[in-house]
């Protein structure tokens, strides 16, 4: 995954930038750091909502995956979806143990390391 990157100081070419840990001298080259992606969490909350047709602020983490309401096509239109955003593959065994919406994103966190 693409880490959010911090500022550290201003906006400036020349300055450090932090991302993953590692420090990037400059942003000369690195133009494809701005399309970066949000944090696990907020995408799986925006390829809920769109597939479950939900309010997206009204997805925390906290949520129970059975208040989604989400019947088997659309968790096969998820699975597929996270699969495909973050290049991982979905243990299917192990989501059905899954309760909420950060147990979900757990598991894609911990397929990406």
């Amino acid at each position: 995954m693409i880490a959010t990157i911090i500022t550290e100081g201003n906006y400036k070419d020349g300055q450090l930038w932090r991302c993953s840990g590692d420090i990037i001298d400059s942003l000369d080259g690195l133009e494809c750091l701005w399309e970066i992606r949000m944090s696990v969490f907020d995408e799986v909350k925006k390829i809920l909502a769109r597939v479950t047709h939900c309010n997206e602020q009204g997805i925390t983490p906290a949520m129970l995956l059975k208040d989604l309401k989400a019947d088997s096509l659309h968790w096969v239109q998820i699975i597929v979806a996270v699969e495909s955003t973050f290049d991982v593959e979905v243990d299917i065994d192990k989501m059905k143990g899954f309760v909420t919406v950060e147990d979900f994103v757990k598991h894609i966190e911990s397929l990406e390391q």
